[in-house]
């Protein structure tokens, strides 16, 4: 599904396709958008969407949540995506009775109307994955016209232009997130023309 799956086969099993003929065949999406709901004067939305697994960056986005939301009192910051090790609960009692308890919402799995409906609403979908082997979820938020922050690298590269379609930075750097989620919520022109 790109060709970052190619390379990381290479690399693991010693070049198998090197002498046989390799398509790459990219993901295609139907395209879900109806309308926007996001509202353009209110607070922006901040929408995670993936397995709550390190693979993911979840722990890259929550560290780096915790630093921007001071700077932004009234984002909400939802996250989507199965949790079985029970991350939601462990991070809520972690912020018991602090602002971020409230605006940190692990909504658990979600169908595809919810989720259509999330994209939709939010401004900004951020993916900071250590690994992709595609990044869908990089498609689905750009089908519906949010502003896209995610990592160089994997298939996501593949998908999203630095400065063109998303901002992306190095995975696994908490710093380099919040920076650049700083900056798109301070600039609703920057999240229009991304979006």
């Amino acid at each position: 599904i790109s060709h970052a799956v190619v390379r990381t086969i290479d690399q693991l099993y010693g070049t198998p396709f090197a002498e046989v003929p390799v398509t790459v065949a990219p993901i295609g999406v139907g395209d879900r958008h109806t309308h926007e709901l996001r509202d353009p004067q209110g607070a922006p939305t901040v929408l995670f969407v993936g397995r709550l697994e390190q693979r993911k960056g979840i722990d890259v986005f929550l560290q780096a949540v915790a630093e921007v939301a001071p700077l932004h009192p009234s984002a909400p910051f939802p996250v989507v995506g199965a949790y079985p090790g029970g991350l939601g609960e462990q991070w809520q009692a972690g912020h018991a009775g602090d602002e971020l308890a409230d605006r940190v919402v692990f909504l658990g799995e979600v169908d595809d109307e919810r989720l259509h409906h999330l994209y939709a609403s939010a401004h900004i979908v951020v993916l900071p994955s250590r690994y992709e082997s595609f990044g869908l979820v990089v498609v689905e938020a750009m089908m519906h016209g949010a502003a896209v922050l995610s990592t160089d690298i994997g298939g996501i590269a593949e998908v999203a232009r630095h400065g063109i379609d998303a901002v992306l930075v190095p995975p696994a750097d908490a710093p380099a997130l919040a920076s650049a989620l700083n900056t798109l919520l301070d600039d609703s022109a920057t999240r229009a023309r991304l979006g």
